[in-house]
């Protein structure tokens, strides 16, 4: 990876024209970084497949309602995300009357109702081999 007006410019062997990587810090097995917006699902893809890697991708932006997650192991990968107007509507609800619960179960923090969210919605789970190259990985993305 090379670095270019505080930018990273991704490997090579990534194809997006949108990635981009800054602030990137390491602490043990996790790695976090900050990027515009936009949660970078394809490029992390690439490079966890190209490397052999399992990982587990958290990604938010709250002020647009972007909350979800996404997992790659053993070359199955699912992403699990908050989305449509019941997972609005709950959102909102609970910034607004500080109560934090969905579907009859409460939570102590905001962040805890989020995770809580997620984890009772359904995964789309695609298998994803790393021959032919990540290419593939990406359109199995977008379906």
């Amino acid at each position: 990876m090379q670095l270019r007006k505080g930018k990273v410019i991704l490997p090579d062997f990534v194809k997006s024209d949108h990635g981009q990587m800054v602030e990137i810090s390491r602490e043990d097995d996790r790695v976090s970084y900050r990027t515009s917006w936009v949660p970078n699902q394809d490029v992390i893809l690439q490079i966890g497949v190209h490397l052999g890697l399992d990982f587990v991708h958290r990604y938010e932006e709250l002020d647009m309602f972007i909350y979800g997650r996404a997992e790659y192991k053993e070359g199955n990968y699912s992403n699990v995300f908050l989305n449509g107007k019941e997972d609005y509507d709950d959102y909102v609800n609970a910034l607004m009357n500080d109560k934090y619960e969905h579907k009859g179960n409460t939570y102590a923090t905001f962040k805890e109702l989020l995770v809580g969210m997620l984890d009772i919605k359904p995964k789309d789970i695609y298998t994803v081999k790393p021959d032919p190259p990540a290419e593939e990985a990406v359109r199995n993305l977008k379906r």
